[in-house]
């Protein structure tokens, strides 16, 4: 391994450990009020919100989760009502969709992230912005490809695209 991988991996490790210590998300609590949403829900309703009424299975594809888990996780959405239930249309099928009040909340709740993503990076220069946004693109990518090559192998759900 490299210096450079060596010393990436590292701010890499930090950046995720600093936001995933409890106690990180408080001020994204605060800026987002009542309609603040947890991560693993935010990202549903995200994937709500650009795909329209989903299956439970392909959302929990999209997850990289197990049914359960995902069936799990609209119930919590569907207590905040914030997701509706409804036949496919085959009906054996149930298809998930976006209620007005999770519209809000995942609008709501994604200018908070944003607000706080632009209060930790309000030093950076717009060249900086920009590269680090290629950048994350590109581990994006990679890890998309990664799995989508270990799907293929059999080995687990793709990421998301």
């Amino acid at each position: 391994m490299t210096d450079s991988t060596v010393e990436l991996f590292q701010a890499w490790s930090r950046v995720i450990r600093l936001q995933t210590r409890p106690g990180s998300g408080r001020r994204l609590r605060a800026r987002a009020g009542a309609q603040h949403v947890p991560s693993p829900l935010y990202n549903v309703l995200s994937d709500l919100e650009e795909r329209g009424a989903t299956r439970i299975s392909d959302l929990a594809a999209l997850a990289g989760l197990d049914i359960s888990t995902m069936s799990g996780t609209i119930k919590q959405l569907e207590e905040r009502k914030y997701v509706t239930r409804e036949p496919g249309a085959d009906r054996r099928n149930i298809l998930v969709s976006l209620t007005p009040a999770g519209a809000v909340a995942v609008r709501t709740s994604r200018q908070a992230r944003f607000e706080a993503l632009s209060e930790l990076i309000v030093d950076f220069t717009d060249e900086e912005r920009a590269t680090l946004a290629h950048l994350f693109q590109r581990v994006a990518e990679a890890i998309v490809r990664v799995s989508a090559e270990e799907f293929c192998a059999g080995n687990e759900q793709p990421a998301e695209t």
